[in-house]
């Protein structure tokens, strides 16, 4: 006989690579049933699994929950600095009322921006020689418009109105370089 046959370790691993293909091509069919070594197989990797990942999964877990307690404190933190700025602006809130109260007993003032109802507007026209001086809006005396109203914006007074017709408005700006203006 020749060399090859002769050894033994070799025969047994050409064995096993064949039993081993013959199991992969036999398992790679599609079949309803399984037969009872892959059954075994299945059933002792699955418990093997089961044993390592329940261990594993409480104690990653219990990582995530430090950590989420960890985040939980950091936001209560940072929460708790947020109700003293609050408590803080609060206090200045009440404050600067009954400074304002007290400014408008000094002065016998009554009513108060709040009372009286804003009538939103656009601006439908602009001069290029009197940019600076005056606006035209769309609203006028059939919206309650009147003259020497004034005119204000999110960001304060930005004049008064010098003009009305029926529907529109001609609107003299704070901006305007005009001597004769006499918005004060």
């Amino acid at each position: 006989m020749p060399q090859f046959f002769l050894n033994k370790r070799l025969i047994i691993l050409l064995v096993s690579i064949i039993v081993l293909v013959a199991l992969i091509g036999f398992s790679l069919r599609e079949r309803s049933k399984l037969s009872w070594p892959e059954q075994f197989l299945k059933d002792t990797t699955g418990w093997v699994q089961s044993l390592v990942s329940k261990p594993t999964h409480f104690v990653t877990g219990f990582f995530e929950n430090l950590q989420d307690l960890q985040n939980t404190y950091d936001e209560n933190k940072e929460l708790k600095s947020r109700v003293e700025k609050i408590v803080n602006l609060e206090a200045q809130v009440q404050e600067l009322k009954q400074d304002n109260q007290e400014l408008r007993d000094i002065l016998g003032e009554k009513r108060t921006l709040r009372d009286f109802k804003p009538l939103p507007a656009t601006v439908i026209g602009r001069n290029p020689d009197r940019w600076h001086e005056m606006i035209i809006i769309d609203k006028g005396k059939l919206n309650g418009i009147k003259k020497n109203m004034a005119v204000v914006t999110a960001t304060g007074l930005v004049g008064k109105v010098k003009n009305v017709t029926q529907f529109s408005s001609t609107i003299q700006l704070l901006s305007a370089m005009d001597p004769k203006n006499r918005i004060s």
